[in-house]
């Protein structure tokens, strides 16, 4: 999913830091908006809250790097944004239907 031409640089942002906080009110900033007119915009632009998008982000991420790596589960929580290994997990079950180190299994 591409964000339409307001949003271009706040996906850039978001791909740069994804293993940082990402609060909407930070990212509202970055492009000048208040935060209710930027959450407001971003929902009808993506159909998706700013937490919601972020967290799509970092679970796509973390996706490719368990399909594509050997790297840790803990690391790729850490380095996607999540707490911990089982904040990644929770999540990426809940969205993906499996967990990542079954995913993992199945790309052997």
């Amino acid at each position: 999913m591409r964000l339409s031409p307001p949003f271009h640089k706040i996906e850039g942002y978001i791909e740069a830091n994804l293993n940082e906080p990402l609060d909407v009110l930070h990212l509202a900033r970055i492009i000048g908006m208040s935060r209710s007119h930027f959450s407001r915009t971003f929902r009808k632009s993506t159909q998706l809250t700013p937490h919601r998008y972020v967290m799509w982000r970092r679970l796509t991420r973390a996706r490719e790097l368990v399909e594509a790596s050997d790297v840790r589960l803990s690391d790729i929580a850490l380095e996607t944004g999540f707490s911990d290994q089982s904040h990644l997990c929770r999540y990426f079950s809940q969205w993906i239907g499996i967990s990542p180190s079954e995913l993992r299994r199945q790309n052997r």
